[in-house]
């Protein structure tokens, strides 16, 4: 492919070095680099894929995608997140396979692995040629191949292997992914030690159990509410989400039954009994 047919579809804020390359293969990991690669250069949480740009490009990498230009003789297509920029290069380079195949993404904390066999099993069932591909195993076409790591990189050709199994239907392709770490993942564990913590003071103070559960919706709300606020794209104050909507109700009924239980708080526990 050529290198022109990608910039069309990342739209990088700049082309350094701009050359007529073909594309032979992409690469995130300077030591699978072959000859022709695209190499990806993307910032991890231990070390960053610009410092090994020079040995993805001694291993045949003919040109980069990099966050920040590069003293290297080779193009070079800057974007703001080369992570975000595998994904749509992926789909470009293997020839847009998610449009020849019915797709259903899993992602959630817990009960991802469950869901996405469930659904690969209820399809199977059916009569579907389903394809997986999970934390545990991918299965493509009957055979079942180990998982390398939980989220899948640049794995074109997997899903693109699903295609030719049946051109007269269409296929699901039941997957689970983990998302970027995001803002929000940050935030959603600040609030949870937040929350914690006041959960644990408030209970040293021994306050009644109905003010007990109305502080945990108000928490519980509130973290909500914000937390959809930090995942919204611009603007934040658009239409509110269904989940928004619950969060703010929860907080009211937070608010209610703090109130409600704020006068029984200043009852006396019993009454004396006459000897």
């Amino acid at each position: 492919m050529e290198i022109d047919q990608l910039i069309a579809a990342l739209a990088p804020s700049d082309v350094l070095g701009r050359a007529p390359v073909e594309i032979a293969e992409l690469a995130y990991d300077a030591r699978a680099a072959g000859a022709g690669s695209l190499f990806f250069c993307v910032p991890g949480a231990r070390v960053d894929g610009h410092e090994f740009a020079a040995d993805a490009i001694a291993n045949g990498a003919v040109a980069l995608v990099v966050e920040r230009p590069l003293e290297l003789d080779v193009p070079q297509l800057v974007v703001p997140s080369t992570r975000a920029a595998m994904a749509v290069a992926a789909d470009e380079f293997f020839g847009r396979p998610t449009e020849e195949l019915q797709v259903a993404g899993v992602t959630g904390t817990n009960g991802k692995t469950t869901t996405a066999f469930l659904l690969y099993a209820i399809l199977a069932a059916a009569g579907r040629r389903p394809g997986l591909l999970g934390t545990i195993e991918s299965r493509v076409g009957g055979e079942r191949r180990p998982a390398v790591r939980t989220t899948p990189d640049l794995d074109g050709n997997t899903i693109r292997e699903r295609v030719p199994l049946n051109p007269e239907a269409k296929r699901i392709a039941a997957g689970q992914y983990s998302r970027e770490l995001h803002p929000a993942q940050l935030y959603s564990a600040f609030n949870s030690f937040l929350i914690t913590a006041m959960l644990v003071a408030f209970f040293s103070m021994r306050p009644p159990p109905g003010r007990v559960m109305a502080l945990m919706l108000v928490l519980e709300g509130t973290t909500r509410f914000l937390l959809e606020l930090v995942r919204a794209e611009p603007p934040v104050l658009g239409p509110m989400s269904i989940s928004m909507v619950i969060a703010i109700f929860v907080v009211i009924a937070g608010i209610v039954m703090w109130i409600a239980f704020g006068d029984r708080a200043d009852e006396p526990a019993g009454v004396p009994v006459a000897a």
